[in-house]
């Protein structure tokens, strides 16, 4: 691979937080650099043309709401699970969870999960 040099400006706050992401990783600051602007190109790749200037040029608010840039985000969000310290149910309940897990081609965590957000959706109108 042969380096490509581009002098770059970007703000304090975001070299601040580079620098973090590095540390944690326990990479350079320059691979940490290569990693986010590979996974900007995956998260972009849906977009061409006037949709890829939209995200380009857009605020972030507007352009959040095109329908392919929302499936990416709830793809690139299920990337991040959080475990539930324990679900509680009678041998009936789970029973019938894996049922409808296998009825639907899916997994009992993707069960729950729809559940959950079936229930925000409902609590929030």
């Amino acid at each position: 691979m042969r380096p490509e040099k581009f002098g770059i400006a970007i703000d304090q706050n975001l070299a601040n937080w580079i620098w973090e992401v590095s540390r944690v990783a326990g990479k350079r600051r320059n691979a940490v650099i290569v990693r986010l602007l590979e996974i900007a190109r995956q998260d972009l790749a849906p977009f061409e043309g006037k949709a890829l200037a939209r995200v380009i040029k857009d605020p972030w608010q507007a352009v959040k709401d095109l329908p392919a840039l929302r499936r990416q985000i709830e793809k690139r969000g299920h990337g991040h699970l959080a475990s539930v310290a324990g679900v509680r149910l009678t041998v009936a309940d789970y029973v019938a969870l894996r049922d409808f897990a296998k009825s639907h081609n899916t997994t009992t965590s993707a069960g729950l999960r729809q559940i959950v957000h079936r229930i925000l959706a409902t609590e929030a109108t």
